[in-house]
């Protein structure tokens, strides 16, 4: 019992030292594990069954700190291992897990550590920022600077190798001791404060740069405050702002023809006359089934002519066309427009205005009624010519686009016969090395090296035949050994790789370990079934060739005389008997009994064509 409350009391010990928290993620335990140098410096001021125990179990914490569990099961597992080094320490049973209970919050200690850990981690990035104002400035003469004069100030503006913004403010004056009054220097956005530096000379560096280079002089000769280098954002800006004004400009074209149309078809419209106190509305339909609203305001008459009239088209002002109000009553009279009666609307007649309509109408003399279907035939004539431009316009556009697809058509075709071209003096190139034909033998080896020792294995370039997955075989440089004794091609493994993702390799290749075991000399006399193997054909699942891949194996085993049909039927044959017994084979059986099939109907009578995901007949 007594042994119990020893261990109890040192377990508190250890884990108000060893077990608070230094922040979320961590704590003293994790802190002094992975800084090694602070937990010697900080060790005398841990108390010594704590100093005990970390070096104890050590190991162990460390090997839970590496599985990488979050704080809470760190800390449940390190109070574990503390409970079996106290138990065996005391001689004690067990004790209970008290982790839930036991008070997380930091103590002096912990938060002095958390403290110090802050500090480093400020005095390690005011280090840094030192160390990069001190490149800054000793690289000031390697920067491209832009100068902008202001009434008050000089900037000079520039960007780092690395990127990032320099700009260097100076006191606009002829007075060289207050030059450097109000100027400074900064780096990222940030004023240069760690390094101590002589504004003046920083000057006479930037000044320097423009001796070097003209045509920096000369864009540096800006004397508007708001001529700067432009951004990639800047450049995005406008180029926006151009296309929507452009947009706004064909939109109140299209706005000014409409409009125009209107005011010359006001004499076709069927018009309504509301009449109120001081106004009276005219209102009709457009042959675009759009409202048409002229009001006319009788009491600003005298006030505010300009007010006197209001023209809308769809619930819009006419903004852009001008027209005559005295014009427009005239004509929408003589359409003998109804008088509206509305409940929510009083519509009374005023004599005096009643009268002077009358004279109005009776005294058009026959000029103004000239002078106005003139001004009616002169907007037809406009709006004509306004449409003939446009249709010429849209032409010109057409012409222009089917011109350039005609141009671009062109140039593909001119690329694609010098592609031709090439690939065929390149084909006659390749035709002169010495050729990998469809009966050598290749291994893939890491080294160039034959089996007996004492063969010499040349280096050469070689040329190798490939088909395409259209069914075309091209040839193909490779780097190979040469044995001559032996007549056997060694390429490395990678270049293997590399010609067969271009199609079927059109020779026998074989890798190190099958070559090794062969007891022949020229490596030819293999089993008969492995012929196809050398080619590349297989069913087996790990290599995952389609119906499509391995037929087509087999067309150019036959087309280029390796084996014939008959030979090719005999070894499947081979195969499907040896393991028809077997069932984990009968998916491998089925795809022999496929190509089977394919070997005996190929090449009866007319000419089968590959294709890339299928077989055509034609």
């Amino acid at each position: 019992m007594k042994n119990e409350k020893i261990a109890e009391t040192v377990k508190n010990v250890i884990e108000e030292d060893l077990f608070v928290d230094v922040d979320t993620r961590s704590c003293v335990i994790d802190y002094f594990l992975q800084n090694p140098k602070e937990f010697e410096k900080r060790k005398d001021a841990l108390n010594k069954v704590s100093l005990n125990f970390f070096d104890a179990r050590k190991t162990q914490l460390k090997s839970e700190l590496d599985k990488g569990n979050i704080l809470f099961f760190r800390k449940y597992n390190y109070e574990k291992i503390l409970n079996d080094y106290l138990c065996k320490n005391y001689q004690v049973e067990s004790l209970e897990i008290d982790l839930l209970s036991f008070k997380m919050e930091p103590v002096d200690s912990a938060q002095k550590i958390k403290e110090e850990v802050k500090r480093a981690k400020r005095a390690k990035k005011e280090k840094e920022r030192e160390e990069k104002e001190r490149e800054v400035l000793s690289n000031l003469d390697n920067v491209i600077w832009f100068k902008v004069i202001k009434k008050n100030y000089i900037y000079y503006k520039g960007m780092f190798r690395d990127g990032k913004e320099l700009e260097l403010r100076i006191n606009n004056t002829k007075r060289r001791s207050k030059q450097a009054s109000n100027s400074y220097l900064k780096y990222d956005n940030k004023k240069i404060s760690y390094v101590e530096y002589d504004i003046n000379v920083v000057i006479d560096t930037i000044q320097k740069t423009y001796s070097k280079n003209e045509k920096i002089e000369a864009m540096s000769r800006i004397s508007d405050t708001k001529e700067l280098k432009k951004t990639e954002a800047e450049i995005e800006r406008e180029r926006i702002k151009e296309e929507r004004k452009k947009e706004e400009q064909k939109k109140n074209r299209e706005q000014l023809s409409k409009e125009l149309e209107l005011i010359s078809n006001i004499g076709n419209i069927k018009w309504e006359k509301i009449i109120g106190a001081n106004y009276f509305i005219y209102k009709g339909i457009f042959r675009d089934n759009k409202v048409v609203e002229f009001r006319v305001n009788n009491t600003m008459k005298k006030k505010n002519p300009t007010a006197m009239y209001i023209l809308r088209y769809d619930k819009k002002p006419v903004r852009y066309a001008e027209y005559n109000g005295d014009e427009i009553v005239e004509l929408i009279e003589k359409t003998h427009p109804i008088i509206k009666k509305n409940d929510k609307i009083i519509a009374v007649v005023h004599k005096e205005r009643m009268s002077s309509d009358k004279k109005t109408q009776n005294t058009i003399s026959p000029e103004t009624e000239k002078k106005r279907k003139e001004e009616i035939e002169k907007r037809k004539v406009e709006l004509e010519v306004q449409q003939k431009l446009k249709r010429e316009r849209e032409r010109i556009h057409n012409e222009r686009m089917r011109a350039e697809q005609e141009a671009k058509r062109l140039r593909d075709l001119e690329k694609q016969k010098r592609r031709q071209l090439q690939e065929q003096e390149e084909q006659e190139s390749l035709k002169q090395l010495p050729q990998i034909g469809a009966q050598d033998f290749v291994v893939r080896r890491a080294v160039f090296k034959c089996m007996h020792a004492k063969h010499e294995v040349i280096d050469l370039t070689a040329a190798v035949k490939i088909v395409n997955d259209d069914g075309k075989g091209k040839l193909v440089k490779v780097a190979a050994g040469y044995c001559k004794k032996c007549k056997i091609y060694f390429i490395m493994e990678s270049t293997y790789q590399k010609i067969r993702n271009m199609g079927i390799v059109v020779c026998r290749i074989s890798d190190e370990k099958s070559y090794l075991k062969n007891p022949y000399i020229n490596g030819m006399r293999l089993a008969n079934e492995s012929i196809l193997m050398q080619f590349g054909y297989t069913v087996s699942q790990v290599e995952g060739l389609s119906s499509t891949k391995r037929q087509k194996i087999l067309a150019v085993i036959i087309d280029n005389h390796i084996l014939t049909k008959t030979e090719i039927i005999s070894y499947l044959d081979f195969f499907i008997n040896q393991r028809k017994y077997q069932s984990r084979f009968e998916l491998a059986i089925s795809k022999w009994e496929a190509d089977r099939e394919f070997v005996q109907e190929y090449r009866i009578g007319e000419f089968t064509q590959f294709g890339v995901n299928a077989i055509y007949r034609r």
